[in-house]
């Protein structure tokens, strides 16, 4: 059985792969082949994700969606 130590380590490098990942992630040259029905949601006040960006994406997709949530960070 896992020791809570164990756990916290592997917790940590979970998110670190996942920062990683995001940082590295670069598909948005992309988005015009999705085929697939797409929201694109984002709070009105997020930092990570802000609402502007999320519509640019959005219009970037064919058929896609997009909701600003009013109040609402990430």
């Amino acid at each position: 059985m896992a020791s809570e130590r164990d756990l916290l380590k592997e917790a940590r490098e979970a998110y670190q792969a996942c920062v990683e990942a995001i940082v590295t992630f670069e598909e948005r040259a992309n988005l015009a082949l999705v085929q697939v029905p797409v929201l694109c949601l984002a709070g009105e006040f997020d930092r990570q994700a802000p609402a502007a960006m999320m519509e640019r994406m959005a219009a970037k997709i064919p058929g896609a969606k997009y909701q600003m949530l009013p109040g609402l960070g990430h």
